[in-house]
């Protein structure tokens, strides 16, 4: 998985999802809506980040008890459902 992420398209001027429709999209899959998946999702939606590093930093002043794999399984999920898209590496 590559570590940069962006949002699908023109989403960079204003979010794709409201949060609202992210957590429902998550309640479909099954999943539990917990308080550190709120908190990577606000982070994310608040598009100051662009790398998982940066989602962890901002998610971790919020809430100390949030783990990086937690982040990293996160935004693979939210790619998954394709509120997020990974950022292609290139190599030279």
């Amino acid at each position: 998985m590559t570590d940069q992420i962006e949002r699908p398209a023109a989403a960079a001027a204003a979010p794709k999802y409201t949060r609202e429709q992210v957590i429902d999209m998550l309640r479909r899959r099954g999943l539990r809506i917990t308080s550190q998946r709120k908190v990577i999702l606000d982070v994310i939606l608040a598009g100051n980040c662009t790398c998982s590093k940066e989602i962890y930093i901002e998610a971790r002043h919020r809430s100390p008890g949030i783990g990086i794999a937690t982040v990293y399984r996160m935004v693979s999920l939210l790619i998954e459902i394709g509120v997020l898209q990974a950022a292609g590496i290139q190599l030279t």
